[in-house]
């Protein structure tokens, strides 16, 4: 079999084609296409070979947020965040929570597991946020694939081993959308356990759940009138969900971004309302 050198494929006796390539970039020249022949056997030629497309199977990077709220929202906006068809207005986070996440980390790392709940077995905490990654998720019979990629608060470090992840939040303990944290959740413990290259690797995740600390009341630091206190008891919220169930769910996000066009909005959403309105739809 002939050989390529100098960066030319050989000469086909068939076709009487020599193709040049370019240096560095295996990529054909554009204008060959013009000066190519085609079999007189009706055969594709070494250019046609060369320059048929490879199918490409999606891959989508999905954050653990979006899971939890973007997709219960709206699958229109949903769907269009990720095929970079538009995305929502960003709205302002208020700065006070950055800082109540800030200090309820700063207070736990270090701290025994039973200052979160006694319902958790012995072990520490480590409260560094941490950027986690998941390897290629391929659920059966999907064309795409997807990964995980997000942030974790707070993880647990158990003495017989294993460990937990625990999430804080600043919210009513009879919060209804506290359910839908549990993909979040589910998504961290993913994470986890199948890394991508070089991204933390903790196995097994035991206990996922959220602290929930709720402001109920003011109190006045003795003998300083200028500073004061918010008291309120946390409130341990645990989570459950098996990994298969979270794989199916994942399933079911392939399928929607798989669609060939956006689904159809929630009636609900107020973002898609108001493109409607205003004609920008």
């Amino acid at each position: 079999m002939a050989q390529i050198s100098n960066g030319h494929l050989p000469t086909v006796d068939s076709t009487r084609i020599t193709v040049p390539v370019i240096a560095g970039t295996n990529r054909l020249e554009p204008r060959l296409r013009q000066h190519t022949t085609r079999s007189t056997r009706g055969h594709p030629t070494v250019v046609d070979l060369l320059l048929r497309p490879t199918p490409v199977r999606a891959r989508f990077r999905l954050s653990p947020s979006d899971l939890t709220f973007l997709w219960e929202e709206c699958p229109k906006c949903f769907y269009e965040k990720y095929h970079r068809l538009g995305s929502r207005p960003r709205i302002p986070f208020p700065s006070v929570f950055t800082r109540i996440d800030n200090a309820m980390r700063a207070y736990f790392v270090g701290k025994s597991t039973a200052e979160v709940s006694p319902l958790l077995p012995p072990g520490h905490l480590t409260c560094e946020e941490t950027f986690i990654v998941s390897h290629d998720i391929i659920v059966p019979g999907r064309e795409a694939t997807c990964y995980i990629a997000g942030k974790t608060d707070c993880l647990a470090h158990f003495t017989t081993g294993g460990y937990g992840i625990v999430d804080f939040k600043t919210t009513e303990h009879k919060d209804a959308r506290l359910a839908l944290y549990r993909r979040q959740l589910a998504a961290y413990a993913y994470c986890l356990e199948h890394p991508a290259p070089h991204s933390l690797h903790l196995s097994p995740v035991t206990h996922l759940g959220l602290l929930c600390v709720e402001p109920r009341q003011m109190l006045t630091i003795v003998g300083n009138r200028r500073n004061y206190l918010f008291m309120g008891a946390p409130a341990w919220k645990p989570c459950s969900i098996a990994e298969s169930e979270f794989v199916e769910f994942i399933g079911q996000v392939l399928d929607v971004l798989m669609l060939p066009v956006a689904p159809t909005a929630n009636a609900a959403c107020p973002f898609c309302a108001y493109r409607v309105g205003s004609g920008r739809a």
